[in-house]
């Protein structure tokens, strides 16, 4: 129970911080395109280049004067509504940060993230760049996170269980052997595990010339030296070595 615990725990972290670093992956690149093209235009109002209609790709542009009046903006964005106050726009350019925004009220059909940059002339570009596309992949990645997290931790629970039943397993028995043993008085074999013996390396030089036996070997061994007495005792004569019935 308490290694499930801690799986069902490390797994929801693990989920999480998955979960996180893709969004904040992905919101930061959203933040790093809208800020490159907030730039581009700044340049241009700097340098007394900046047209009324500015084409900035997919982005949605407008350039603020300090009271808030859009003296530039993208072709398909309001010229009389601003994307962010003036006072929000300064305080969004001072600290470098993006505001997260609903383009419908702006007649922009989707979910933005709008940073700000300021230029030389004091006016305010607010650049906007579509994040509609990873709210939706962050979506899908969370519904596979909560299918997919339980069904992980269901096929670790069920391997762990697997693996520390069989290891187990031989403990269970020499304890159950034990209370039979305890409960009854009748003194029997405990189940003891097979021991693996390691085998001769045939390939060694020194294996064949080696002073050890395999278990079993030395019993044979007396077994088969014993064997002469009995034969005697019942009668038998023992054939004496080579050159003896010479030696009278």
């Amino acid at each position: 129970m308490t290694t499930t615990l801690g799986l069902a725990v490390a797994l929801a972290a693990a989920a999480l911080l998955l979960r996180g670093a893709v969004q904040g992956s992905l919101t930061r690149e959203v933040d790093g395109t809208a800020r490159q093209g907030a730039h581009q235009v700044a340049a241009l109002a700097d340098t007394n280049q900046l047209p009324r209609t500015v084409l900035a790709g997919t982005l949605t542009v407008q350039v603020l004067r300090p009271d808030g009046q859009i003296v530039a903006a993208s072709p398909t964005v309001d010229r009389l509504v601003p994307l962010l106050s003036p006072a929000r726009a300064a305080a969004t350019a001072r600290t470098g940060s993006a505001v997260l925004l609903d383009g419908r009220p702006f007649g922009i059909p989707y979910l933005m993230r709008v940073v700000a940059v300021p230029a030389s002339g004091g006016e305010i570009v607010l650049s906007g760049a579509a994040y509609t596309q990873v709210r939706d992949s962050m979506r899908t990645l969370t519904g596979a996170l909560l299918v997919g997290t339980p069904l992980l931790l269901l096929l670790l629970a069920g391997v762990t269980w697997l693996v520390v039943g069989s290891t187990l397993r031989p403990i269970s028995a020499l304890r159950r052997g034990a209370q039979v043993i305890t409960a009854t008085g009748v003194t029997r074999e405990l189940p003891v595990p097979e021991a693996r013996t390691a085998q001769p390396d045939r390939g060694h030089p020194g294996a064949a010339r080696s002073g050890t036996r395999p278990p079993g070997a030395a019993g044979l061994a007396a077994d088969r030296a014993g064997r002469p007495g009995r034969h005697a005792a019942a009668g038998q004569p023992r054939r004496g070595p080579a050159g003896a019935g010479q030696a009278g």
